[in-house]
């Protein structure tokens, strides 16, 4: 999987980032507003997390405002009872500015492959608090990990988040970093290009 970057280039939020704002004496993740925006990609397939995704954006309600994409309502409501303040956006044609929209990156897949929503939403420049599974642990050092069964594990994950806006720094930085040196569809281009020519 590779991402083209260039579909990135401003966000409608400002990037989580070490100089986030002071409030109550906690640091505000969305420098622009008080309200948080969490979001992810679901599938109507139950190894992708949908329930679990619900069970966030119920019991975290008051963290923030809740988005989800790629499931219409009716799939959706068959995972359980769908939040009245849950936003949901459907099937996308190009899913860069709604990922541009958020501060909060949520797979909560139970099994992955290479996921390209991780890979896009790092390339958006959201902060990515994953499920604690083989896949996702590619991204050591780039994310945050819950255990996807326990939603106090997430909570946990998003105050040392909160807390510590040197981590945060650090996580976008990585998770850039990441993106550019061995996702971007320039980096994958190149590697194909040389594959070709040392084949010949």
């Amino acid at each position: 999987n590779a991402v083209d970057t260039s579909r990135f280039t401003a966000r409608k939020r400002p990037a989580l980032s070490g100089e986030a704002t002071q409030r109550s004496g906690t640091p505000d993740l969305a420098v622009a507003q008080n309200v948080l925006r969490f979001g992810a990609f679901l599938r109507d397939d139950p190894v992708k997390g949908p329930d679990l995704f619900l069970t966030l954006a119920g019991d975290l309600r008051d963290e923030g405002q809740w988005s989800c994409a790629g499931i219409s309502r009716s799939e959706l409501s068959r995972y359980g009872k769908i939040p009245e303040t849950l936003e949901l956006k459907g099937r996308l044609a190009e899913p860069a500015p709604w990922l541009q929209s958020l501060d909060v990156f949520v797979s909560p897949a139970r099994n992955e492959g290479l996921p390209l929503g991780v890979l896009e939403a790092m390339a958006a420049g959201c902060l990515c608090i994953l499920s604690d599974i083989p896949a996702h642990r590619t991204f050591e050092g780039a994310a945050l990990f819950f255990n996807p069964e326990d939603p106090i594990t997430f909570l946990t994950a998003l105050s040392r988040a909160k807390n510590d806006p040197t981590l945060c720094a650090s996580l976008l930085t990585k998770s850039r970093d990441l993106i550019d040196t061995r996702y971007s569809l320039k980096t994958f281009t190149e590697k194909l290009e040389r594959a070709y020519e040392t084949s010949r």
